[in-house]
């Protein structure tokens, strides 16, 4: 089995590993750097990444017929095997939905998605809960993404109780607001960050945080060199082991489409249950400021942070929560728009 797969960019090369790593220094170094010379650098990036927006909807309508589904190499309970994509995907869902979030945890009773992208993930979770009240919400980067992705799945009548557009590095919620925190496959180009990322999902924790990525610790030997090339994933489990979260759960997931770069699933739980709070839908009380965490006002298209002045817009019903698109207004008074 193994010579049915192409081995060699699965080799050490160093050029590759000083690369990604110099480029994570400079990703931090232009960070010291004045809005106005790193904007543009961040802008180009989210550029690309948005344009992209509506891939991921064509790949997940394949997994709805096993003619149009391509084959891939999977890893299937163990095994690897040459595998329709729809097959493993929906198996994949399945075993998330089913026995991770409703049978391994316990009452929960909503769910939000960080890295969400077309909301292909969270939405074929949705499919396969049985418990069919279990709140839904979505946070992406991308406004695009996340916007066809709700007009696409509303019309599948799969309805989100809130959504928003954020960095994974700056949330816009409250500490505690959901019991369970999901990232699905969003963290690995985050190299450099991903502690400051975890960090941010256990804070919005009630109860639990899923994280499923390529593992570096799980992985064969050819995945592990995969991952130090590309410096993906490799400060996860030392990340959790320094903050003395509770791991109660480390293990390769059973069901992969790509048995190179298998994912591993990490359930954290967290020490202390927050007290409960509103599960109205379509409320705005779980939303903060990103930048202080201060309370928030929503006045129609418009959240303004009572603490540090910033008003975040809102886009066809999704608000965005970028600091860099807040716009100052101490004067802004929202009494004028009730």
């Amino acid at each position: 089995m193994k010579n049915e797969f192409d081995l060699h960019k699965y080799k050490l090369n160093f050029r590759h590993i000083i690369t990604n790593r110099l480029r994570v220094f400079l990703r931090k170094v232009l960070e010291k750097l004045p809005i106005s010379i790193r904007g543009e650098h961040y802008l180009v990036s989210l550029k690309k990444y948005d344009k992209r927006a509506g891939t991921y909807i064509e790949i997940w309508k394949k997994t709805l017929s096993d003619d149009k589904s391509p084959i891939c190499d999977a890893s299937y309970e163990g095994e690897l095997k040459k595998m329709k994509h729809s097959v493993i995907q929906n198996a994949h869902y399945k075993w998330l939905a089913n026995t991770i979030i409703e049978t391994d945890l316990h009452k929960i009773s909503n769910l939000i998605e960080i890295g969400a992208g077309e909301l292909t993930t969270i939405s074929s979770l949705k499919k396969f809960f049985k418990n069919k009240n279990i709140d839904i919400h979505a946070s992406e980067l991308s406004w695009s993404r996340i916007n066809l992705g709700q007009k696409f799945f509303s019309k599948r009548n799969i309805k989100f109780s809130s959504s928003s557009v954020a960095s994974m590095l700056q949330l816009p919620y409250k500490d505690n607001s959901f019991d369970c925190v999901l990232t699905h496959y969003a963290l690995e180009e985050l190299s450099g960050y991903q502690e400051k990322a975890i960090r941010e999902l256990v804070r919005i924790s009630k109860r639990y945080v899923i994280i499923i990525e390529a593992s570096f610790e799980l992985g064969n030997k050819h995945q592990k060199r995969k991952l130090i090339n590309r410096n993906w994933n490799l400060e996860i489990i030392p990340c959790i082991k320094s903050n003395n979260w509770r791991l109660i759960k480390h293990s390769l997931i059973p069901y992969c489409h790509d048995a190179y770069h298998h994912g591993g699933i990490h359930i954290i739980e967290k020490d202390t249950v927050a007290s409960d709070i509103s599960r109205n839908k379509f409320k705005n009380d779980i939303f903060c400021c990103p930048l202080c965490n201060g309370k928030i006002e929503n006045v129609k298209s418009f959240f303004k942070c009572a603490e540090c002045s910033l008003v975040y817009p809102s886009l066809e019903n999704i608000p965005i929560f970028l600091t860099d698109k807040g716009i100052i207004a101490s004067k802004f008074n929202t009494k004028y728009f009730l």
